[in-house]
């Protein structure tokens, strides 16, 4: 993350001006010294929060379904124009531990699309199980797209986060659908199979 890297840019030429300027007072060093920790205190605040956006503590401590209800409250706090209904049925310990990043994931990817680019005011996640699979689903009323348009090789940039949602889901054994039209909404769905538990 580049403003990380700015900040600890910062931070070292800092602690370099209050080496050069050890003879000045002392009051001077110490404004130097207030401000760098200053900056110190940021990038600690900005790293907490890409760590737990990397993999929430929740997730570990209390499973999947709290994680996204927490998501999902986070995500009203920030885009408070946006209604999310959320249902699930299924239950923590019918989700193995091992797609539960995946569906973490999924989610964030789903919902920051519906923020970046969707204008939509509503959007429902569903959580389930499906027979053998595990199935999220996030349904948007927002404007839609044309498919083609966004797979298409010209728009490399748009097509990036759908293309890496399915790569990623794949990749894990998952299966990928997408439903849009436009002025319709979206609908992404992501299945993971499971086992009996």
């Amino acid at each position: 993350h580049d403003s990380i890297g700015g900040k600890l840019t910062g931070i070292k030429y800092g602690l370099e001006r209050v080496l050069s300027e050890q003879t000045t007072s002392p009051d001077r060093i110490g404004t130097l010294l207030k401000s760098i920790i200053l900056s110190v205190r940021s990038a600690l605040d900005e790293t907490q929060i890409i760590m737990k956006n990397l993999r929430p503590s929740i997730l570990d401590d209390l499973g999947l379904i709290p994680a996204i209800r927490d998501f999902c409250r986070e995500f009203k706090q920030f885009y408070p124009e946006i209604q999310i209904e959320l249902e699930i049925y299924i239950k923590n310990r019918e989700i193995p531990k091992s797609i539960s990043i995946l569906l973490y994931r999924f989610l964030q990817e789903a919902m920051n699309n519906v923020a970046k680019h969707s204008q939509a005011e509503k959007v429902k996640v569903v959580l389930k199980r499906d027979s053998n699979m595990v199935k999220l689903e996030i349904n948007d009323n927002g404007r839609g797209f044309n498919i083609e348009d966004v797979l298409s090789e010209d728009l490399p940039s748009k097509r990036l986060g759908i293309q890496s949602m399915k790569e990623r889901t794949e990749l894990f054994g998952g299966k990928f659908n997408l439903e849009t039209r436009i002025n319709q909404g979206t609908k992404i769905i992501g299945y993971w199979k499971i086992e009996d538990l």
